[in-house]
């Protein structure tokens, strides 16, 4: 995913953390809050994604459920992290017209 960003212009990334509403509000906040961070450091270290391309890490906490909370696997679900590779149209423009 990191190579492919790369080749678009004027791209940004945004990593978004999620939890299920297991346990309190405040510890889900903090899981998802974890999450982001660990995917944003790994696409810094690992994918070599420059930190003026990231976005700032979202911690979603319990907001927007995908899965189920009354099944494990619903749960497991909404224990995520969304990346997104977002293109900039202005700085996409600047490129071009320089």
């Amino acid at each position: 995913m990191t190579e492919k960003a790369k080749t678009i212009e004027g791209y940004m990334i945004e990593v978004k953390g999620y939890a299920s509403s297991t346990g309190s509000a405040a510890m889900n906040q903090k899981l998802s809050e974890d999450r982001a961070h660990g995917v944003t450091n790994f696409l810094i270290q690992q994918g070599h994604i420059p930190l003026t391309r990231m976005l700032a890490p979202g911690a979603m906490g319990e907001s927007q459920q995908i899965g189920n909370e009354d099944t494990a696997e619903g749960q497991a679900e909404n224990r995520r992290v969304v990346v997104r590779v977002l293109q900039n149209k202005a700085i996409a423009s600047a490129s071009v017209a320089k």
